[in-house]
């Protein structure tokens, strides 16, 4: 289907170019959500990649997915944003081990959160772009070492890395927390 949108497009139809970007606005948009830090840079940024898009999609030669284009497009984008980049959500392994539905814990959630999204913030930038891809996005790691020019090792080494980073920062937080809520590891 993208195939058939973008040939469309090459041959002048600009509807096509408005499908594209209906059925990938949301996905795109949440990728970009999770590396800014508020809502007018992500809507910034999100422009920045339709334009960006735009501009280049007739010299796209369908070497790669489409899907992998627009995400290493993307992720292009929000690596020379030059901002500071914050991931909102935190780390999914750290946020599941903590036992959210006990009372003591409704507090604290939020307080947790807060220092979770600081640490992932403090990550170098294509740390946490490989952390967002994987952790949010769910991507393999072939698929992330198409979508951010990286070759497969340095993905599992940025990946690591970030993980020993969090871990780094992290600890210190988890080690005052109850016991009895905390379900598993951190990292």
């Amino acid at each position: 289907m993208d195939e058939e949108l973008i040939r469309r497009f090459k041959n002048g139809d600009e509807l096509a170019f408005t499908e594209l970007v209906l059925k990938y606005q949301k996905t795109v948009y949440n990728l970009i959500y999770r590396f800014t830090s508020g809502k007018k840079e992500t809507e910034d940024l999100f422009q920045e990649v339709f334009l960006q898009l735009y501009r280049s999609l007739k010299k796209f030669r369908g070497e790669s997915k489409f899907f992998t284009y627009l995400y290493r497009l993307t992720a292009n984008i929000c690596l020379k944003s030059r901002k500071q980049l914050e991931v909102v959500g935190g780390d999914q392994q750290i946020m599941e081990a903590v036992n959210w539905d006990s009372p003591q814990f409704k507090y604290e959630q939020k307080e947790l959160k807060e220092i979770i999204h600081g640490a992932i913030k403090k990550l170098p930038p294509e740390q946490r772009m490989v952390v967002v891809l994987y952790r949010y996005n769910q991507l393999a790691y072939e698929e992330i070492a198409r979508i951010t020019g990286l070759s497969l090792s340095a993905v599992k080494s940025k990946l690591h890395r970030a993980r020993q980073n969090l871990k780094q920062m992290l600890t210190p937080y988890v080690e005052n927390l109850d016991n009895t809520s905390v379900k598993g590891g951190v990292v």
